[in-house]
């Protein structure tokens, strides 16, 4: 410290000055730095969320749909008939899920994603096309098969279909639970790491301070 004193005992009062300026100026440098790159990684993790949070919404949006189309079809088969507005209703349905599909595959997404996806795609299709003849024969007034069409092919169809959309759904809900999880992580460490660097330059910015002082007293 006294070795200290004395270096800066031999520096004029103007340098002394510049000097304690340039100590502060890199201090708000680090620290705006820090900041900076701080809220670069938030946004970037916020983004991320923003994408899954889409995703989450269109696999539910598929699911309700799915699940209307089916109920529709059902109170048909139960009526013994099918109105043209329940039909037209189950084709837009159907191509709103079918569209939501596709914007799902144009999002980035992780290899298992893609695998699930592409497994509900693949027992979804007999199901929508057992659910197109059952509709048929409901509209051709044709109960006896329809009823026979329903059990053997429909059903069966629902029963491979239901376990993979809620492990697709289950899925959607860890990937948005899991980047929630880092995001909030980073926010925390990063104004941890933000507070105690503040402290640690308030603190060194006070000691080189006095010591400039002193050394100007002197």
């Amino acid at each position: 410290m006294k070795g200290s004193m004395k270096r800066l005992g031999n520096i004029r009062i103007g340098r002394k000055l510049l000097l304690l300026g340039l100590v502060g100026f890199l201090q708000a440098v680090c620290l705006a730095g820090f900041a900076l790159w701080s809220i670069r990684t938030v946004q970037n993790q916020t983004g991320l969320v923003i994408q899954e949070a889409q995703r989450s919404a269109l696999a539910w949006q598929i699911a309700k749909d799915i699940d209307e189309i089916q109920i529709r079809i059902a109170g048909g088969l139960l009526a013994g008939r099918i109105d043209s507005a329940s039909m037209n209703r189950i084709a837009a349905l159907r191509q709103e899920y079918r569209s939501d599909f596709d914007r799902l595959s144009e999002t980035s997404d992780s290899a298992e994603g893609r695998r699930l996806r592409e497994n509900l795609v693949a027992t979804l299709n007999p199901w929508r096309e057992a659910n197109v003849k059952l509709t048929s024969l409901i509209e051709a007034n044709r109960s006896a098969e329809a009823n026979t069409w329903y059990h053997r092919q429909v059903e069966p169809r629902i029963d491979l279909t239901r376990p993979k959309l809620n492990e697709y759904l289950e899925y959607r809900e860890q990937q948005r639970t899991a980047l929630n999880s880092t995001q909030a992580a980073t926010l925390s460490r990063d104004v941890g790491v933000l507070l105690v660097l503040a402290l640690f330059w308030i603190a060194a910015s006070i000691a080189f301070g006095s010591t400039v002082s002193a050394s100007i007293v002197k």
